[in-house]
């Protein structure tokens, strides 16, 4: 727990300090990226649930990305891993706005031992919020359904983490 709550503090102090003149190198044709996030969830009267998130990705235009998210999940002693086709498309404000924002769908396939594995698909709404040139912190609103032997099942949820960009060929 400490580790998250020192990770959004860094994060936090990031964003707040961070210099007047940075150019976010993207959304921008051939930039490749690699976001990470970390969740941590706790309901009253229920086990914990921690989930590891990566997602390399590749703008294949100005605004269009598509990248391959990988991960694991940990719910008390139940640990799954999953991966899955991720595309988002970055929409208004000018090429030197910090806030770069985006909508996107996902699609997962989830194996847990022991267990059928179970499908995934959803959308999401987020944005990154550059903080140097090439790093932004990232915040995504996503919306998923789950699919596993017949039964499906809806959630909402709000991941943060941060994204780093690296310049494509010339």
């Amino acid at each position: 727990m400490k580790l998250i709550t020192t990770g959004c503090l860094l994060a936090g102090a990031l964003t707040l300090c961070s210099a007047q003149n940075i150019t976010p190198m993207a959304p921008k044709k051939g930039v490749w990226s690699l976001g990470f996030s970390v969740d941590y969830f706790k309901a009253q009267h229920s086990d914990s649930q921690t989930s590891l998130r990566a997602v390399p990705t590749y703008f294949v235009t100005d605004n269009i990305e598509v990248g391959l998210a990988v991960g694991w999940d940990h719910s008390s002693g139940f640990d799954s891993t999953f991966f899955g086709p991720e595309v988002r498309y970055y929409f208004g404000g000018p090429n030197n706005s910090l806030l770069k924002p985006f909508v996107g769908a996902v699609y997962q396939v989830n194996h847990a031992t022991g267990e059928s594995d179970s499908t995934l698909w959803g959308g999401e709404v987020g944005a990154h919020w550059f903080v140097a040139n090439n790093v932004a912190v990232t915040g995504t609103f996503i919306w998923e359904q789950f699919r596993q032997s017949g039964a499906t099942e809806s959630e909402i949820q709000f991941d943060m983490g941060f994204t780093i960009f690296f310049a494509g060929l010339k």
